[in-house]
């Protein structure tokens, strides 16, 4: 059973709890702090600013092993940038949400959720986070599947006793150029010709070194090569494109044991089973 302070069993028989939401991003720490009071709440020497709509969130919490959704709605997180959010700096960002007294200074909280930023959806009316508790570590897959195309995660080097291992160095993999032109702001242009194929950075990965979306990377969905090549991506780039951005991008591999061999050369550490006989249902 909970015990509570009697500073909050205080406040909850007054009504004077408040609502506060820390985010903290796991891709360079930085941390969002949200109230649902009417004034900056400080608490933990940390400074809550109020945001409209927070105290309107509804929490479908478990007590038992399932894993606990949430949505969380533009309305509260106005400070989170859509580009910040477009760019990845709040993927699987922690978020964590507790009730404090907001009369006097506030000591003790009561927990009430803490997980992790999800899939985050737009619409018209802005974005959506889903936001999923620590049990959703428990449902993901454990253990070695078998299947026809490759396991490995490019150019891994991690445990070649282990699957994902790929051994491929990416040096020898990368290419880099300029920005030429502009053919669609955030997704597409031409650049510097790699002298490779094309298809040969398709499922690569690029990322800029210059410009608006210096350090971004995002990955590639159609390449053709020409006298520049042409770059298109899976999801826009959060910034725009400026004629002369640098860019890097290494090769891309589908999986299969015939791109193994012949882009890759790395047969001998194929890490699939390209002669497995599919399942068949005699029924």
């Amino acid at each position: 059973m909970k015990v509570f302070s009697s500073q909050l069993a205080t406040a909850i028989q007054n009504g004077t709890l408040a609502t506060c939401v820390k985010i903290v991003s796991a891709v360079d720490g930085d941390i969002e702090l949200f109230t649902s009071h009417d004034t900056i709440l400080t608490f933990n020497s940390e400074d809550y600013v109020p945001v409209p709509g927070l105290e309107r969130i509804t929490m479908n919490l478990r007590n038992n092993a399932e894993v606990s959704n949430q949505e969380f709605a533009m309305s509260w997180v106005l400070d989170l940038e859509q580009s910040e959010l477009d760019s990845g700096k709040w993927d699987n960002a922690t978020v964590s949400v507790f009730k404090v007294d907001w009369t006097g200074t506030a000591t003790d909280a009561v927990d009430v959720f803490e997980g992790r930023i999800g899939l985050v959806q737009y619409s018209v009316d802005g974005f959506r986070a889903d936001v999923v508790n620590t049990m959703k570590d428990l449902s993901r897959v454990i253990g070695v599947q078998t299947t026809s195309k490759c396991r490995h995660q490019l150019f891994n080097t991690a445990s070649s006793t282990r699957v994902g291992f790929c051994g491929i160095n990416p040096a020898g993999f990368t290419q880099t150029g300029t920005v030429s032109t502009i053919v669609s702001q955030k997704i597409k242009f031409t650049g510097t010709a790699t002298g490779e194929a094309t298809g040969w950075a398709a499922n690569g990965i690029m990322t800029m070194t210059s410009g608006n979306n210096a350090g971004i990377s995002k990955e590639v969905k159609v390449h053709t090569a020409g006298g520049t090549d042409t770059f298109e991506m899976f999801v826009p780039f959060p910034f725009t494109f400026t004629v002369g951005d640098s860019f890097s991008v290494v090769a891309g591999c589908d999986k299969t044991f015939d791109t193994c061999k012949s882009k890759f050369s790395n047969s001998a550490r194929f890490g699939g089973f390209p002669h497995l006989r599919p399942e068949v249902n005699y029924k």
